[in-house]
C-alpha cells in the first residue's frame, strides 16, 4: 500500500514503524526472559549440589565424631568399609 502511494501512506509508515518498534522490544525482553530463566536454572543445579554437598559432609562428620568402634567382628568390619568410603570420597572432592 505505501509503495501503491495510498493516501493513508503516511499513517501506514508510522503504525508500521510501530509495530517494528513493539516487535523489537518484545524480541528483547524474551531473550532477558531467557537469560534469566537459564540463570535461575543454574541458581537451583547449584543449590541442589551444595544441599547434597552439605549432606554428605553431615554423614561424614558423624561417622568420624561418632565414639562406636563396633561390638562384634561384623560390626567393626562394617565400619571400617564405611570409613574407607567417605575417606575415598573426601579425596574425590579435594583432587
Amino acid at each position: 500500500m505505501v509503495k501503491a502511494k495510498h493516501f493513508a501512506s503516511p499513517e501506514i509508515k508510522n503504525i508500521l514503524t510501530k509495530v517494528n518498534r513493539d516487535w523489537a522490544d518484545l524480541y528483547e525482553k524474551s531473550r532477558d526472559k531467557g537469560l534469566k530463566l537459564r540463570q535461575a536454572a543454574q541458581q537451583e543445579l547449584f543449590n541442589k549440589a551444595l544441599e547434597d554437598a552439605n549432606a554428605k559432609l553431615a554423614e561424614m562428620e558423624r561417622l568420624v565424631s561418632s565414639d562406636d568402634i563396633g561390638k562384634d567382628l561384623r560390626g567393626v568390619k562394617d565400619l571400617l568399609v564405611k570409613h574407607q568410603v567417605w575417606y575415598i570420597v573426601s579425596h574425590f572432592w579435594i583432587h
